[in-house]
């Protein structure tokens, strides 16, 4: 819900607040959630002492590397990331510089991208107990692959077909 409410928020308030009142709002809110963040603690939490952070976080990569059920997750976990991340990156880029568009429709297309992730949040439960979970992860890891390769290429061509 939340990946759908924050651009919806932002396309609302850029239409009634200046874009940089909207920044330090969201500067602020980073802030308190960073706050918030460092001020909790996990409950019965047992400190390990003797270990270097290096020597945590390769012991961490080598379990996950010598299973094969976790690297595949971590293909369909790059996958995933990397659609988001281009999503997220490019979206200025292509609606304001290349289809000569506003804020606003920024917040829109990226609102709709929420709302896509909504009903695809919403569908996989039901796709998982039709098809089982490999076929539909490796599935949307796929679409998600095409996906990025057609943003890839939508940015080679000259458009300005946004009406």
């Amino acid at each position: 819900m939340e990946t759908l409410l924050s651009p919806l928020l932002a396309a609302l308030l850029i239409s009634v607040i200046d874009f940089h009142w909207l920044f330090a709002g969201t500067a602020a809110g980073f802030l308190a959630s960073a706050a918030l963040v460092v001020s909790s603690r996990v409950p019965n939490a047992v400190l390990v002492g003797g270990y270097r952070v290096r020597d945590r976080v390769l012991s961490g990569a080598r379990v996950f590397l010598a299973t094969p059920r976790l690297r595949g997750l971590m293909g369909l976990n790059l996958a995933v990331a990397g659609a988001g991340s281009i999503v997220m990156v490019n979206t200025v880029n292509l609606v304001q510089d290349t289809l000569g568009r506003s804020a606003a429709d920024v917040a829109w297309l990226l609102t709709a991208n929420g709302l896509g992730v909504l009903v695809i949040a919403f569908a996989v439960p039901v796709l998982v107990a039709r098809f089982g979970d490999r076929a539909v992860m490796l599935t949307g890891a796929g679409v998600l692959c095409v996906a990025a390769g057609c943003a890839v290429a939508f940015t080679f061509t000259s458009t300005g077909l946004w009406h």
